[in-house]
């Protein structure tokens, strides 16, 4: 009985030694993971906050580098309006300018071809018809748009002007001057032109571009009265051919 004794509490005794020695072991080997669970956690929390630094920074970064963004963005569109307005004006400009640049052009040779007509005697002549006449007043020549201007251009400038503009159609236009008085005998003096057309002798007033002509187309002549348009009659007491209209 006491051998059995002896050998249960042998056998208890290498039990308790194995379990505390697997006790023993198992607790360093906890303890020691314990420990590199801890670094591991350190280590994990200082490259949280190292990232979490790194985030911030980043963040910042990105604040005003979107900020940045959204100013150029601003800018460009301002950029982007005003390049739009600035090419607008400058094809309008250039539009402008060739539009000048042509009427320049004609403005040139209209300047060459007045130069010529007011310089050079007519190389030939052209007799037109009272229809071409009138057609070319109305439509073509625009000396009676010019302002009446006492005494800058007075009936003689008007004259003189549509004379030298009816040379350049290889016209023979004449510059001629009346003196007298009207009705109520009130002096009347006046220069106008003269121009034989196939069908005979014309007048014109350069102001208004009326035509018109007396009986069988004769010449005015002195002593006599003439119906005068927008004037009346019109007693006739010197008739003078300045520029000559054969």
């Amino acid at each position: 009985m006491f051998k059995v004794k002896t050998l249960l509490l042998f056998t208890f005794l290498i039990v308790t030694i194995v379990l505390l020695a697997f006790l023993s072991w198992h607790y360093f080997s906890l303890k020691e993971k314990h420990s590199l669970l801890i670094n591991e956690f350190s280590r994990i929390k200082h490259e949280l906050e190292s990232l979490n630094r790194s985030y911030i920074i980043l963040l910042e970064k990105y604040t005003h580098l979107h900020a940045d963004f959204n100013k150029l963005s601003m800018e460009y569109k301002i950029l982007e309006e005003k390049y739009k307005r600035l090419l607008k004006d400058y094809t309008n400009l250039l539009s402008e300018y060739d539009f000048l640049a042509e009427k320049y052009s004609a403005l040139m040779e209209d300047y060459q071809e007045l130069l010529r007509a007011f310089n050079e005697p007519l190389s030939y002549e052209e007799i037109p018809t009272i229809e071409e006449l009138t057609y070319w007043l109305s439509f073509e020549d625009n000396t009676d748009k010019i302002a009446y201007s006492y005494p800058n251009f007075i009936c003689g400038d008007f004259a003189f002007m549509l004379a030298l503009h009816a040379k350049l159609k290889h016209w023979d236009m004449g510059v001629v001057a009346i003196i007298g008085y009207d009705e109520q005998h009130k002096p009347f003096a006046h220069v106008f032109n003269a121009i034989i057309c196939k069908e005979g002798l014309v007048y014109v007033e350069p102001q208004t571009d009326d035509v018109w002509w007396y009986k069988n187309h004769e010449e005015i002549t002195r002593g006599k009265w003439y119906r005068y348009p927008s004037k009346g009659n019109i007693y006739v007491e010197e008739y003078i051919i300045i520029l000559r209209y054969d």
